[in-house]
């Protein structure tokens, strides 16, 4: 009930959210999505045909107990999405030109790698490791304006931020940056190109069977 209140009152704060977004970011993020699509169609399409048809016959990307995983997943969703959005609504004027681009880029992010299910699995890993990559300067600029008293004042909202504010700002650059350059790109994307978690190529006939009598 809680997670359907937050979703409800997030889509009717959509326009607040466009609003605090740069023109540049829409574009970037529209243009990136395009960009994905013409590689999955134009160079990974027979791949993600092989690995449909290779469901279940290539080794899973996590083995062992996955707690870890889930927890993993629980602590960035609530700290990437639940938290910015209930500091949003709370407080519009002072968090949306904050965290707005943030929770942009987020929500793209989500609808994108729901769009790409079908996809080859190296396009679809490019999804979270571009759009992570999107996301951290504009943490970077909401830590610069939090830490930096002469920022604030270019800013129509609260010219004070709590040690909260302080605190939640670094931990989230912290954990996006750790999230790009440690989990993403040394982990799961070259654990990706491991030839067991890819589907065996088709055999094409070589033509150097045939028999002269």
């Amino acid at each position: 009930l809680g997670m359907f209140a937050l979703a409800t009152a997030s889509t009717f704060s959509l326009p607040y959210l466009f609003n605090a977004c740069p023109p540049s970011l829409v574009t970037l993020s529209v243009s990136t999505h395009c960009y994905l699509w013409l590689l999955q169609r134009l160079r990974f399409r027979e791949v993600a045909v092989r690995e449909r048809e290779q469901e279940g016959g290539t080794e899973p990307l996590f083995t062992g107990n996955r707690s870890w995983i889930q927890a993993y997943s629980a602590f960035m969703g609530v700290g990437g999405l639940v938290i910015p959005w209930i500091l949003c609504l709370n407080n519009p004027d002072k968090y949306f030109r904050l965290l707005g681009p943030h929770l942009y880029l987020l929500m793209y992010q989500v609808v994108l790698e729901a769009a790409s299910k079908n996809w080859a699995k190296p396009v679809r890993l490019l999804v979270p490791i571009a759009f992570n990559s999107f996301r951290i300067p504009q943490l970077e600029r909401w830590r610069s304006i939090v830490f930096d008293p002469f920022a604030q004042f270019t800013m129509n909202a609260a010219k004070d931020f709590s040690p909260f504010d302080k605190a939640f700002c670094t931990v989230s650059c912290l954990a996006w940056t750790l999230n790009l350059f440690v989990f993403l790109i040394p982990f799961v994307y070259t654990a990706m190109l491991d030839p067991k978690h890819q589907p065996p190529a088709k055999a094409t006939p070589s033509g150097n069977d045939d028999t002269v009598s």
